[in-house]
């Protein structure tokens, strides 16, 4: 008996994917985008809708979120990511380095006539 070359293992994904998160905010300010917001909503979701008026309320729910869904994906930006700027550049890291290399130059000065000779 001969055993086989090949073993197909097949495995979920453990890590989920990232949820897109887009910027809600600027349908607050922009009227622009307001409009075509909801313009494309209630047309998308009359879309889905038609010719099913004896549909329960929880079909017409995943309608409307699958309408929203698509749609904030067509219409609105996403929330751009905030970086941190690296902490070596920090106002507060850079007073310790100032007042670390004082010191240590006081410290020279002070020792390096006696200390090292003896």
């Amino acid at each position: 008996m001969s055993q086989p070359k090949y073993v197909l293992a097949i495995r979920a994904n453990k890590t989920p994917l990232k949820k897109i998160k887009y910027d809600w905010s600027k349908l607050s300010s922009d009227t622009e985008l307001q409009e075509r917001y909801s313009v494309e909503v209630k047309n998308r979701f009359s879309a889905l809708c038609e010719g099913s008026d004896n549909e329960d309320q929880s079909v017409r729910y995943g309608y409307l979120s699958q309408v929203n869904s698509e749609t904030a994906e067509k219409l609105l930006p996403r929330v751009q990511r905030k970086r941190q700027k690296a902490l070596c550049y920090d106002v507060n890291v850079e007073i310790g380095r100032h007042n670390l290399k004082e010191a240590f130059d006081k410290h020279v000065t002070e020792n390096s006539n006696d200390s090292y000779l003896k």
